[in-house]
């Protein structure tokens, strides 16, 4: 409509809600060595999160452990899901559908988390690992891309790159990565975003 003007406010991230859980205590709560690197995808597992990326990884880096940190949503995902499954080698742990401590004590665990998703426009998962400082390696998608260029703490990588480089890069950065972090969980944080509220509203 002409003249109206559109808004998109983010979810925020909820720094508040994040457990105190140890990252040495979340990792053997997943059965992991609490030396290990883990490199996770946390959430709901579906085809368009390209979860079965994690089997590639794992396959290519036995020094590394693994974590899929979810399960299928839909009755049409589980093909899917129990294909990921059965084919996971040693370093891969594939949880299922999660109680919500787990799923908190997850980020607590993981060191990198691979978001490989197609396409989304917000996502959950990406402002828990702001809230919990879990630097992130994302396929260059255009949501991925404008977070990494304004505030940073995200590794990007094109669908046809070496996805193993762009990992092992990922891994050697993660101090770099977490501390770009901050400024979009201070920016982007429910307080923050409650302002924006409050601000959208006055100016109606």
């Amino acid at each position: 409509m002409p003249g109206v003007r559109a808004r998109t406010l983010p979810h925020g991230v909820d720094v508040r809600g994040t457990r105190d859980v140890a990252p040495a205590e979340a990792k053997r709560r997943f059965d992991i060595d609490s030396d290990a690197t883990v490199v996770s995808q946390i959430g709901y597992v579906a085809p368009r999160k390209n979860t079965d990326v994690m089997l590639e990884l794992a396959d290519s880096f036995p020094e590394y452990e693994f974590l899929v940190a979810g399960g299928p949503r839909r009755d049409d995902e589980r093909e899917y899901f129990q294909s990921i499954r059965s084919n996971a080698p040693s370093n891969l742990t594939i949880t299922g559908v999660l109680p919500d401590e787990d799923f908190h004590a997850a980020f607590a665990a993981t060191d990198l988390a691979v978001l490989s998703y197609s396409d989304i426009r917000q996502s959950g998962i990406l402002n828990w690992c702001f809230a919990y400082r879990v630097p992130m390696l994302c396929r260059r998608i255009p949501y991925f891309e404008r977070i990494a260029s304004k505030w940073g703490g995200i590794a990007l990588y094109e669908p046809d790159d070496d996805l193993g480089d762009r990992l092992r890069e990922a891994v050697s950065d993660l101090e770099t990565l977490e501390r770009e972090m901050d400024s979009f969980r201070e920016a982007n944080s429910f307080e923050a975003v409650a302002g924006e509220h409050v601000k959208l509203y006055r100016e109606l």
